[in-house]
């Protein structure tokens, strides 16, 4: 699954730990200082003569980055934010957990977004996919 792969890489690559500062599918109330992995709508799945019938490529999933930080701490933010950009963004013909990524590639840098009710600064950005069906 696309978050379980894109969250085991990230912790191997120390953003951070799945469950703990790190999450899937959610933004957690706690810890201020977070990022979180959620999907979004992607693209069609990519058909071509060398596929079987019926059966795509490859699919072209995408998934938001949130990365948030204590009470007015935006610089905290922004660095993780950067951090985690500078990870993904790019990352090409590479194997994650078994799964064959063709590219994942930031749709756009990391942008604020507004303050949550506990006044912590969030920062986000997507992702655009394209890996192997499997």
């Amino acid at each position: 699954m696309l978050l379980d792969e894109v969250g085991t890489y990230l912790q191997t690559e120390g953003i951070g730990t799945l469950g703990t500062d790190l999450f899937k599918g959610f933004l957690p109330d706690l810890p201020d200082e977070c990022v979180a992995l959620i999907e979004t709508g992607g693209q069609a799945s990519e058909y071509v003569l060398s596929s079987a019938v019926g059966a795509p490529a490859w699919e072209a999933p995408s998934f938001q980055v949130t990365c948030r930080a204590g009470r007015r701490d935006y610089s905290t933010a922004r660095t993780k934010a950067n951090d985690v950009f500078k990870k993904l963004d790019g990352l090409a013909n590479t194997t994650l957990s078994s799964v064959r990524y063709f590219s994942i590639s930031a749709i756009q840098a990391p942008f604020s977004m507004p303050r949550d009710e506990q006044e912590r600064p969030i920062l986000i950005f997507n992702c655009a996919v394209k890996k192997d069906v499997s």
